[in-house]
């Protein structure tokens, strides 16, 4: 992980326009979202966001400082790098050539957390689940077999006290 990356999870109100004023923030101390997850809480009211950047440590601290001061914003957390469980979804299309194919993907996904979601004779669909990096190789290996399209989700991540334990 690069000693500039911050994973940053900020819990607001569930209303128009606190995802913008939250995004002007980072643009006016010159970060740029690099990811971001925006989900309601349990309670409908609030909103919780998971927001990945690259920027000096002073420059995000200023930041992390400012959002505390918005008045919607219940709370603002660094979730540090070795206390934290980050995963990203990605769903791939890839051709299919002939009956060969979706057994040489399946083991090429076998040790990435990967699984066919489905396949005709032209195209398998792969879902994919893991941290940035287990996703990026995921791709490298499946290229060769032709992707048609690649969608992937932002971040999501979750402060945890040994996050040893759940790196697959």
């Amino acid at each position: 992980m690069s000693a500039n990356r911050h994973v940053l999870s900020i819990s607001t109100a569930n209303e128009p326009g606190e995802l913008a004023r939250i995004a002007g923030m980072f643009s006016a101390r010159g970060l740029n979202i690099e990811s971001l997850s925006v989900r309601p809480a349990e309670n409908p009211a609030v909103s919780l966001l998971v927001v990945v950047t690259q920027g000096q440590p002073k420059r995000v601290d200023q930041l992390v400082h400012q959002l505390r001061r918005l008045v919607r914003v219940s709370r603002v957390t660094r979730l540090p790098d070795n206390g934290r469980v980050e995963r990203e979804v990605a769903l791939i299309r890839l051709r299919a050539a002939g009956d060969s194919s979706l057994g040489e993907v399946s083991k090429t996904m076998s040790c990435l957390n990967a699984r066919v979601l489905d396949s005709n004779s032209e195209e398998i669909l792969i879902e994919a689940a893991g941290s940035a990096n287990q996703v990026a190789e995921l791709l490298s290996r499946l290229q060769p077999f032709g992707t048609l399209q690649v969608v992937r989700g932002g971040t999501v991540a979750v402060e945890w006290s040994n996050p040893s334990n759940c790196d697959p």
